[in-house]
């Protein structure tokens, strides 16, 4: 489902959440699942109420399925809500056999793709406002520290994941975020796995931690949500 920035529909967002439902209990921290990663994160996973990067090389689609995956993880089965700006890589029509591969069911996607890239961090900032959707993914703009940190403050207010996929060569700017990832499509690994998304995965940044060098490869299993060494 695409609709424009600005017709934005909030009614709408509650009405996906109506119907695919909402976990009012969800932990404030989302571990990963892998004690390599979660271990070095300060809360043992990445706090839910947050803004976080994801830096993927060029057109590379490796970011957005890295973020869909997180967006998975967290929503449960709730809404999701997808700002794609104009001049972002078109994924073209959503393919319901690729969402579920990320455990995603199309009914619970809203997506919006607004032409200007300011309108994407208006969409991201009114779905957290919000708080119909359990998870907002923002391609496609990178912000000033200023919008950062609107997003960032929305995030926590409303305890909801934020997550801004940005080009590699336009993420260096001054962040709020309180992770910054890189994500690169790692070879399919033997076996019956080698259909699953599969990354490689770098925390540069982590507010209160520590970023570095190391890599891990991952692969997601949709049956149980959660993201498998190897």
């Amino acid at each position: 489902m695409t609709i424009a920035a600005r017709n934005l529909d909030l009614a709408r967002l509650q009405a996906i959440a109506d119907r695919t439902g909402r976990d009012e209990s969800a932990e404030e921290v989302l571990p990963l699942g892998l004690p390599a990663i979660d271990r070095i994160l300060p809360d043992g996973g990445l706090r839910r109420g947050a803004l976080h990067e994801i830096e993927a090389p060029g057109d590379d689609m490796a970011g957005i399925g890295f973020a869909l995956a997180l967006a998975a993880r967290a929503a449960g089965g709730g809404p999701i809500l997808w700002c794609q700006a104009g001049s972002a890589p078109d994924p073209g029509p959503l393919y319901g056999p690729g969402l579920r591969q990320f455990g995603l069911s199309p009914a619970a996607l809203l997506v919006v793709r607004p032409a200007k890239p300011r309108d994407v961090l208006w969409a991201m900032e009114e779905g957290l406002r919000a708080g119909t959707v359990a998870a907002i993914i923002g391609q496609g703009v990178v912000p000033d520290m200023i919008a950062s940190r609107r997003l960032q403050l929305a995030a926590r207010m409303h305890g909801r994941l934020a997550i801004l996929v940005l080009p590699r060569r336009l993420a260096a700017s001054p962040s709020s975020a309180e992770t910054r990832w890189t994500a690169s499509a790692a070879p399919s690994a033997e076996g019956p796995e080698n259909r699953l998304p599969r990354w490689r995965l770098t925390l540069r940044r982590c507010r209160r931690g520590r970023g570095g060098d190391e890599q891990w490869h991952v692969h997601w299993d949709p049956g149980r949500s959660i993201f498998v060494p190897g």
